[in-house]
Protein backbone atom coordinates (compact mmCIF):
# COMPACT_ATOMS: atom_id res chain seq x y z
CA UNK A 1 0.00 0.00 0.00
CA UNK A 2 3.23 2.55 0.34
CA UNK A 3 4.36 1.87 -2.75
CA UNK A 4 1.12 2.92 -3.87
CA UNK A 5 0.88 5.64 -1.79
CA UNK A 6 4.50 7.08 -3.16
CA UNK A 7 3.73 6.02 -6.67
CA UNK A 8 0.30 8.08 -6.55
CA UNK A 9 2.07 11.00 -4.65
CA UNK A 10 4.95 11.50 -7.54
CA UNK A 11 2.48 11.12 -9.97
CA UNK A 12 0.51 14.37 -8.80
CA UNK A 13 3.90 15.97 -8.74
CA UNK A 14 4.41 14.79 -12.75
CA UNK A 15 1.06 15.77 -13.09
CA UNK A 16 1.38 19.56 -11.54
CA UNK A 17 4.75 20.21 -13.07
CA UNK A 18 2.97 19.45 -16.24
CA UNK A 19 0.62 21.85 -15.88
CA UNK A 20 2.87 24.42 -14.95
CA UNK A 21 4.76 23.90 -18.08
CA UNK A 22 2.26 24.15 -20.00
CA UNK A 23 0.98 27.12 -18.34
CA UNK A 24 4.00 29.06 -19.06
CA UNK A 25 4.34 27.84 -22.44
CA UNK A 26 0.74 29.45 -23.01
CA UNK A 27 1.68 32.51 -21.00
CA UNK A 28 5.37 33.57 -23.19
CA UNK A 29 3.40 32.69 -26.53
CA UNK A 30 0.20 35.09 -25.75
CA UNK A 31 2.58 37.99 -24.72
CA UNK A 32 4.56 37.83 -27.97
CA UNK A 33 3.85 35.47 -30.76
CA UNK A 34 0.05 35.89 -30.51
CA UNK A 35 0.55 39.53 -30.79
CA UNK A 36 2.59 38.92 -33.87
CA UNK A 37 -0.46 36.88 -35.44
CA UNK A 38 -2.85 39.73 -34.89
CA UNK A 39 -0.14 42.33 -36.62
CA UNK A 40 -0.50 39.78 -39.16
CA UNK A 41 -4.17 40.43 -40.18
CA UNK A 42 -4.37 44.14 -39.03
CA UNK A 43 -6.12 46.00 -41.80
CA UNK A 44 -4.42 49.06 -41.62
CA UNK A 45 -0.74 50.35 -40.59
CA UNK A 46 -1.88 52.00 -36.97
CA UNK A 47 -3.09 48.65 -35.46
CA UNK A 48 -0.14 46.88 -37.55
CA UNK A 49 2.20 49.22 -35.37
CA UNK A 50 0.30 48.54 -31.63
CA UNK A 51 0.34 44.91 -31.95
CA UNK A 52 4.39 45.19 -33.09
CA UNK A 53 4.80 46.94 -30.15
CA UNK A 54 3.07 44.41 -27.91
CA UNK A 55 4.95 41.65 -29.22
CA UNK A 56 8.28 43.68 -28.70
CA UNK A 57 7.09 44.31 -24.83
CA UNK A 58 6.50 40.75 -24.69
CA UNK A 59 10.28 39.45 -26.01
CA UNK A 60 11.42 42.42 -23.58
CA UNK A 61 9.68 41.01 -20.56
CA UNK A 62 10.37 37.29 -21.53
CA UNK A 63 14.22 37.63 -22.40
CA UNK A 64 13.93 37.14 -25.86
CA UNK A 65 15.62 40.16 -27.17
CA UNK A 66 19.38 38.46 -26.94
CA UNK A 67 20.84 35.18 -27.10
CA UNK A 68 19.81 32.46 -29.33
CA UNK A 69 16.94 30.08 -28.75
CA UNK A 70 19.14 27.09 -29.59
CA UNK A 71 21.42 25.43 -26.89
CA UNK A 72 23.57 23.65 -29.98
CA UNK A 73 22.78 25.00 -33.78
CA UNK A 74 22.85 28.62 -33.09
CA UNK A 75 22.21 30.08 -36.73
CA UNK A 76 20.68 33.64 -38.09
CA UNK A 77 17.42 32.02 -37.70
CA UNK A 78 17.52 31.84 -34.35
CA UNK A 79 19.45 34.42 -33.24
CA UNK A 80 16.88 36.71 -31.52
CA UNK A 81 19.08 40.17 -31.33
CA UNK A 82 18.54 39.47 -35.24
CA UNK A 83 14.84 38.97 -34.99
CA UNK A 84 14.00 42.02 -32.88
CA UNK A 85 16.16 44.39 -35.17
CA UNK A 86 13.60 43.21 -37.47
CA UNK A 87 10.67 43.54 -35.41
CA UNK A 88 12.38 46.95 -34.88
CA UNK A 89 11.98 47.71 -38.76
CA UNK A 90 8.27 46.81 -39.35
CA UNK A 91 7.45 49.00 -36.50
CA UNK A 92 9.59 51.97 -38.43
CA UNK A 93 7.41 50.71 -41.71
CA UNK A 94 4.50 50.71 -40.60
CA UNK A 95 5.32 54.67 -39.20
CA UNK A 96 6.25 55.13 -42.87
CA UNK A 97 3.19 53.57 -44.24
CA UNK A 98 0.68 55.51 -41.91
CA UNK A 99 1.55 58.37 -43.74
CA UNK A 100 0.50 57.00 -47.48
CA UNK A 101 -3.18 57.62 -48.82
CA UNK A 102 -5.02 54.84 -47.80
CA UNK A 103 -6.75 54.73 -51.78
CA UNK A 104 -3.20 54.63 -53.59
CA UNK A 105 -1.45 51.32 -54.61
CA UNK A 106 1.61 52.12 -52.35
CA UNK A 107 -0.19 52.06 -49.29
CA UNK A 108 -2.07 48.17 -50.25
CA UNK A 109 1.63 47.53 -51.81
CA UNK A 110 2.95 48.22 -48.14
CA UNK A 111 0.66 46.24 -46.03
CA UNK A 112 1.01 43.25 -48.37
CA UNK A 113 5.04 43.70 -47.98
CA UNK A 114 4.67 44.49 -44.22
CA UNK A 115 2.02 41.33 -43.85
CA UNK A 116 4.88 39.08 -45.86
CA UNK A 117 7.85 40.22 -43.38
CA UNK A 118 5.43 39.28 -40.34
CA UNK A 119 4.34 36.19 -41.29
CA UNK A 120 8.14 35.11 -41.97
CA UNK A 121 8.95 36.15 -38.95
CA UNK A 122 9.55 32.76 -36.79
CA UNK A 123 10.03 34.01 -33.20
CA UNK A 124 11.08 30.50 -31.33
CA UNK A 125 10.07 32.33 -28.12
CA UNK A 126 8.85 29.88 -25.59
CA UNK A 127 11.90 27.59 -26.86
CA UNK A 128 14.26 30.87 -26.06
CA UNK A 129 12.80 31.45 -22.73
CA UNK A 130 12.85 27.64 -21.71
CA UNK A 131 16.33 27.21 -22.39
CA UNK A 132 17.40 30.51 -21.41
CA UNK A 133 17.62 29.98 -17.31
CA UNK A 134 16.78 27.82 -14.27
CA UNK A 135 13.55 26.90 -15.92
CA UNK A 136 15.22 24.28 -18.30
CA UNK A 137 14.80 22.09 -15.12
CA UNK A 138 11.21 22.06 -15.30
CA UNK A 139 10.68 19.73 -18.04
CA UNK A 140 13.47 17.85 -16.97
CA UNK A 141 12.00 17.12 -13.35
CA UNK A 142 8.28 16.25 -15.11
CA UNK A 143 10.52 13.47 -16.60
CA UNK A 144 12.11 12.28 -13.26
CA UNK A 145 8.95 12.58 -11.43
CA UNK A 146 6.89 10.61 -14.03
CA UNK A 147 9.31 7.77 -14.62
CA UNK A 148 9.80 7.25 -10.61
CA UNK A 149 5.93 7.11 -10.74
CA UNK A 150 6.25 4.11 -12.38
CA UNK A 151 8.91 2.88 -11.20
CA UNK A 152 7.16 2.67 -7.44
CA UNK A 153 4.06 1.66 -8.86
CA UNK A 154 5.41 -1.17 -11.26
CA UNK A 155 8.04 -2.46 -8.34
CA UNK A 156 7.86 -5.45 -6.95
Amino acid sequence: MAKLGIALLLAIVCFSLIVTVIYYNWQCEKDTVAWLYRAQVASNPEDMEEYLEHCLTGMEKWQGTTGHAAIIFKTPENDMQLVTRALNRSIQRCRQVKEFDPKSVEYQTALDDLRGQIRELDLHMAYKWWISGPQILLPLLTVIFGVAALYWFYQE
